[in-house]
This record gives structure tokens, sequence and C-alpha cells, in this order.
């Protein structure tokens, strides 16, 4: 029901955020092995903490601030907004703001990682 241009401006802003944190994790890794041990130590709670298999309400009360560091969590509520229910920007500009500024923190911090090999 959404518009595609909505759903596709999304997305970029989500490849945007996970692309940070790929170069993060490629930047404190030495070899593929521990890209792999280090992917899944990170991965694996962004997709539990991301709403997709239980809803923030049922989590418990410590559990729910740390839902906001996943960017998988503003990425599926968007998704869901625009294409189930035909959610215009006006309603998910904040999410998606508040995706695209932990995109930032996440490129960012892994290019200043990236900068910080090559200063030896």
């Amino acid at each position: 029901q959404g518009e595609f241009w909505l759903f596709f401006l999304v997305s970029a802003v989500y490849i945007y955020a996970m692309s940070g944190l790929g170069i993060f994790i490629a930047t404190i890794s030495k070899n593929l092995a521990q890209v792999m041990i280090v992917s899944i130590l990170l991965i694996m709670p962004i997709i539990l903490l991301s709403g997709a298999f239980t809803p923030k309400e049922a989590m418990p009360n410590w559990e729910q601030p740390i839902v906001y560091f996943s960017p998988l969590y503003y990425y599926i509520n968007m998704g869901f907004d625009i294409i189930l229910k035909g959610t215009g920007l006006n309603l998910i500009w904040e999410n998606l703001l508040a995706l695209f500024a932990l995109g930032t923190v996440l490129f960012l911090f892994g290019i200043s990682q990236f900068r910080k090999q090559f200063e030896n």
C-alpha cells in the first residue's frame, strides 16, 4: 500500500547504518575468523532485539531501552508501516532520523577505527 520511493529511502538509510557496522567489524578484526565471530556476537543481538520475533513491549523492562540501539528495529517498524499501513514520511520521519543518526554514529566510529589502523 505504501510508496515505493519511501521504502527505497528507508532501505538506503538502513544499508548505510549496517555498512558502518560492517566497517567497524572489519577494522577491529585481524582475520576472517575474527570477522565471523564478531559478526555473530553483534548481529545476533541486533536480530533478537529488532522486534521481529518478540515485540518491544513483551521484552523485560531492562531490555526495552537496548532495542533503540538496533538499526533493524527501526527498519522493521518503518517497513511494516510503509508496506502494510501505507504510512507516509510525515509519520515515520522520527524513526528515519533516528536510524540515520545511529547509522552516522556507527559509520563515523568505523571510519575512526579504520584511520587508527594506518596511523601506526
